[in-house]
């Protein structure tokens, strides 16, 4: 059997969870505004030295560190011709950090991607010499850190060497 209220009662009982359904979004909106903006946080992009995939983990006071990886068109490129079962190698280029309630927030950046380079020198290069360029760079990533020829192909792929491919591919291991 249904209770039967007085028409005043069913208003102000409408009126009131309303009023709690609103203040309750309200409350909820402002504390994501709150903490996503003054809470301690960090977040950290990385990208594949392999495949040019963009990783961006994430962490924000009260929750768990996120992580999101991204494709582009260079990653995309490269997938039609390395596997995408590769091993990554991440190499951080950018991170932001909050290290208390209402602190500053700092940013550090540094590095970019010889891959969108050679990306880009596809037109002037050719589609099979960009390829080689690519292959030659991944042969250098994998080589273990203390290889000295490693660290020295490196500076030539980063130190503007992109004009001269038939160079950079011969700079580099078997």
């Amino acid at each position: 059997m249904w209770l039967r209220l007085p028409k005043k009662e069913v208003t102000l009982l409408i009126v009131s969870i309303t009023g709690f359904l609103v203040g309750a979004a309200l409350v909820g909106t402002f504390g994501r505004w709150l903490r996503d903006r003054y809470c301690p946080m960090s977040e950290t992009t990385s990208h594949c030295l392999i495949c040019d995939r963009i990783r961006i983990d994430s962490w924000i006071w009260g929750g768990a560190t996120t992580t999101e990886i991204k494709t582009n068109d260079q990653s995309n490129w490269i997938d039609t011709f390395e596997t995408p079962a590769h091993v990554h190698h991440w190499k951080a280029i950018r991170g932001t950090m909050r290290s208390s309630w209402f602190g500053s927030q700092r940013m550090g950046c540094g590095g970019f991607s010889v891959l969108n380079n050679i990306y880009h020198s596809r037109k002037n290069w050719g589609e099979n010499k960009a390829q080689e360029v690519a292959k030659a760079f991944h042969r250098l990533v994998r080589l273990p850190v203390s290889d000295p020829s490693r660290e020295a192909g490196m500076l030539e792929f980063t130190n503007g060497a992109m004009t001269e491919p038939d160079a950079l591919i011969r700079a580099c291991p078997p």
